[in-house]
């Protein structure tokens, strides 16, 4: 179950580089929350949510890209990823090159939740508190 839970987040990382949000790959009660801290803190719900997600990426940076550098399946249901988040902020111009960790639930085939974090750290600890769970 840990490698297609893997293989479903591989897919949603491989559309976003595509441009495409993937909207099959999530569960209709999906909820995304954005890491504390981050340029953009915010959670979104259910596939609305989503769209609006990447909308408000597409409002805050010029040009963007998601450069994933690491899946691995944590347990039966729970991945963490690794990626840098690269863009322009629109209003400034100013280039944005971060680092940041995500854990992603993913039950019956589809995303239900992502909880985003500022490093991998944050990101383990919250797995190994159990607190990183929808």
């Amino acid at each position: 179950m840990e490698e297609r839970n893997a293989e479903v987040v591989v897919r949603w990382c491989e559309a976003i580089e595509r441009g495409d949000l993937g909207e099959e790959l999530w569960d209709a009660d999906l909820e995304i929350v954005n890491a504390e801290g981050w340029a953009l803190e915010a959670t979104y719900r259910g596939h609305d949510g989503l769209r609006r997600w990447w909308s408000d990426l597409e409002e805050a940076f010029s040009d963007f890209a998601m450069e994933v550098e690491e899946i691995t399946p944590f347990d039966d249901e729970r991945v963490l990823t690794v990626q840098r988040f690269v863009g322009r902020f629109r209003a400034t111009g100013i280039p944005f090159d971060g680092p940041w960790a995500s854990v992603i639930t993913v039950r019956a085939g589809r995303i239900v939740h992502a909880v985003g974090y500022l490093t991998k750290g944050r990101a383990l600890r919250a797995l190994e508190r159990g607190s990183a769970e929808a």
